[in-house]
């Protein structure tokens, strides 16, 4: 008995060792690399941009195709738009989405981008640049009519849902640049900057507001308040 309790302490050692092994230096940052097949992917997607194939279009434009309380409607041009990962779900803000925004500094408009995937920010990173090819899938609200612009692979119930985790790759290319972003200076929130990465200045709230939560603490999925 104590030569088997023995050998489970050896292999219990053996075991972390191995495991601590796999990460040198304590380095657990968003690797760098994206792979043959994602960089070969993204490559194909730019080199049909600069030849014309496919349109690169700004978020704001993207987002004038659709005024909340419509139809979801599905993306038949050959159209992609590129904007910078502003959302980070690490600590559990948000649930299988990201946002996007236009530009890693000043940035005027953002979209939400909706996935099937958990745990996003290992491969969207905030601040990475991100090239979307848009045909095929659907532009729309995830929550009809609460005026959040939205892109997914499908509709439900005159809802964008998400893409799932098999189509997403074909559409969703994250470049290897990852922007610091620079927060846009607010006094106020508004629809305006919606998924925007801003800094509040110059806000006073009232008293009895102290200690409150921000948004409604009995809503655990995306709040509207």
């Amino acid at each position: 008995m104590k030569t088997l309790s023995t050998l489970n302490y050896l292999m219990a050692i053996m075991v972390c060792i191995a495991m601590l092994s796999c990460v040198q230096d304590n380095d657990f940052s968003v690797p760098e690399s994206l792979g043959d097949e994602e960089n070969k992917n993204l490559t194909l997607l730019l080199d049909a941009i600069e030849a014309g194939d496919i349109q690169l279009i700004t978020i704001q434009h993207l987002k004038a195709q659709f005024n909340s309380g419509e139809e979801p409607r599905l993306i038949t041009s050959d159209i992609a738009v590129k904007g910078y990962v502003s959302s980070s779900d690490f600590t559990g803000n948000f649930y299988k989405e990201f946002f996007i925004q236009n530009s890693a500094e000043n940035a005027t408009d953002a979209i939400k981008v909706s996935l099937n995937q958990v745990d996003s920010y290992n491969k969207f990173n905030k601040g990475r640049e991100v090239y979307i090819h848009l045909k095929g899938l659907y532009l729309g609200e995830s929550n009809s009519g609460d005026g959040v612009h939205v892109i997914g692979g499908n509709v439900k119930d005159a809802e964008v849902v998400a893409l799932t985790a098999n189509a997403y790759p074909s559409h969703i290319f994250r470049s290897l640049t990852t922007e610091t972003l620079v927060p846009k200076p607010v006094s106020i929130l508004t629809s305006d900057v919606l998924g925007v990465f801003v800094t509040l200045d110059n806000v006073e709230f009232p008293t009895h507001s102290i200690g409150q939560s921000y948004v409604d603490p009995r809503d655990d999925f995306d709040s509207q308040k």
